[in-house]
This record gives structure tokens, C-alpha cells and sequence, in this order.
């Protein structure tokens, strides 16, 4: 569903990027700051430039260092720079990813027993998860990300964002398994804690067929289709004739 009523900064739309990890035991936290990419085209709800409506880097500066109306350094914030967004963490984002811990569970529980014997609670995947934040400060979930891009930050990004946050990570969950020194979570918050059978048992039918369709979502992602639909389908005009042309946002 199309958020009609964003928040803005500055007149802007905006998305956020919060990191989630989750172990192999179950165990989930996310992270306490997050990337945020402001678009570079002023927000109206009838707006046809996607750029007011589509605030990812390939769609506001085509990957590049600036477009036409903006260095990249304008888009590109670390949520420390938005006064509201400890409030949106305590109150909506934390809600929402111990929703979301809940929900993976049967995916892990379905796995568990192709883990081979190797396998620990200190083995895991980090996650993107893509947020957009209503006029209310609701965060609302767009997407999870799987593999997401380290890369292609500003220098300010990695040092205030990413450098610290893999500095966390390496004490939570890598000392620990090799060198069996106790975790230190950091910024990292615990969600979720591992409970007693998460993993273990059988496997139930319905866990099977979500199992089955993250699967086939996975292969849509890496197949022909999916470069047909980013090609082709991103070109589309952005077509919003019912929206509401009276959004203020909240700033």
C-alpha cells in the first residue's frame, strides 16, 4: 500500500535502511542507527518525477556521485542527524522487527534440519530492512533485504554507520565463535531471544510451504524476469490519481 501521507524532511521523502541480524539459534536484534536516503525532488503527492516518490540511490542519482539537483552528500544521512528517529526506534521500529523475528522463525525452524553438523547459535545472516515513516511516525516495512551493498557509502557513512556496526558485529558473533570470548552486543539490541524448541522438532506443513515460497522468491530475484522488470517496468510513469493531494508530512 502507497504511503500517502509521508514523513518529510525538509519538504523531502525519505526511507530508512535498519539492519537486522539474526542467529542461528534464533536470536534476533537490529541495530540502533540506521541509513537514511532523502529523495532529491520535493514531495507532492501527484508528483509524475518518480524521484519525489522513489528514494533509492539507482533512482535519484543512477548510482552516480550527484544528478542534476543534488550531491549525493545532500541524500544520504545517518539517522543521528534526525531529531525523531530514537522516538520511531523505541516506538514503532523495535515493534516491528520483533514482528518480523517472529515471522522468520518457522523459515529457520523449516532449515534446521538440513544444518550441517558444523552449524552454532553464533552462525548468522545481517539484513536490510527498508522502511518508510508516515506522517504519524509509523515506520512501515517496504522490503527485507537479503545481500545488501556495503560498498558504495560517503566516507561519513562507513565511519558513522557501517564501520561501527560490523565492529559490533565482530564482537556479538564472530569472537565469540572463534575465539569463545563472551558477546558484546553494542549498538546492537536484542529483539528476540532464543527459545527452547525454536529449531528443534518436527517440521510443520505450513512452515514447509513458507520454506518453498522464499525459495521461489530468491530465484525470481536472480532470473530473467527480474532484469526485465527493472529495466522495463522502473521506466513506467509513476501513475497516482487517487492519492491525496493534501499530505503535509511531519516536519
Amino acid at each position: 500500500e502507497y504511503v500517502v501521507r509521508p514523513c518529510l524532511i525538509d519538504g523531502y521523502k525519505f526511507e530508512m535502511r535498519q539492519y537486522m541480524l539474526v542467529r542461528g539459534d534464533g536470536t534476533a536484534y537490529t541495530y540502533e542507527r540506521a541509513l537514511i536516503r532523502r529523495s532529491s525532488v520535493r514531495y507532492a503527492p501527484d508528483s509524475a518525477d518518480r524521484r519525489a516518490h522513489i528514494t533509492n540511490k539507482w533512482v535519484q542519482t543512477k548510482w552516480e556521485a550527484s544528478n542534476e539537483l543534488c550531491d549525493l552528500e545532500e541524500i544520504e544521512l545517518v539517522s543521528t542527524k534526525w531529531p525523531h528517529y530514537q522516538h520511531v526506534l523505541e516506538a514503532s521500529i523495535v515493534p516491528l522487527m520483533q514482528d518480523l523475528a517472529d515471522v522468520i522463525q518457522p523459515l529457520l525452524a523449516a532449515g534446521a534440519a538440513r544444518r550441517p553438523a558444523s552449524a552454532s547459535a553464533n552462525h548468522f545472516e545481517l539484513f536490510a530492512c527498508d522502511l518508510v515513516v508516515d506522517e504519524n511516525l509509523q515506520a512501515k516495512l517496504m522490503e527485507v533485504n537479503i545481500n545488501p551493498a556495503f560498498g558504495a557509502f560517503l566516507p561519513t557513512t562507513k565511519a558513522q554507520l557501517i564501520e561501527p556496526m560490523f565492529a559490533d558485529l565482530v564482537n556479538l558473533v564472530v569472537l565469540p565463535a572463534t575465539v569463545g570470548v563472551a558477546p558484546k552486543a553494542g549498538r546492537f539490541r536484542r529483539v528476540r531471544q532464543a527459545q527452547a524448541g525454536d529449531l528443534g522438532g518436527a517440521t510443520s506443513h505450513s512452515s514447509s510451504k513458507e520454506m518453498q515460497a522464499h525459495f521461489a522468491y530468491i530465484t525470481f530475484k536472480r532470473s530473467p524476469r527480474k532484469k526485465y522488470e527493472e529495466k522495463v517496468v522502473t521506466e513506467r510513469p509513476v501513475l497516482l490519481s487517487r492519492v491525496d493531494p493534501s499530505s503535509k508530512g511531519c516536519l
